[in-house]
């Protein structure tokens, strides 16, 4: 399975996640862990899913090196 990285907003919050690519469309909302009502803004890298499990502690990281 693929993975999307994804641009999500939420009463004026948004987050970046990785979502499976058959459920990503630019305007769609989402619901992700429970919580309805994740609209997908902008879509960016698609992966393997393996890819991005193996990478997923390196994302975390760069996040926080580069997050102010």
């Amino acid at each position: 399975m693929n993975y999307t990285q994804c641009l999500l907003e939420k009463n004026k919050i948004t987050q970046i996640s990785w979502i499976p690519a058959k459920f990503v469309k630019i305007g769609k909302v989402l619901k992700l862990k429970g919580e309805d009502g994740w609209l997908v803004k902008e879509t960016y890298s698609t992966l393997d899913e393996k890819v991005v499990e193996a990478n997923s502690r390196d994302f975390i990281k760069q996040r926080d090196a580069s997050d102010i």
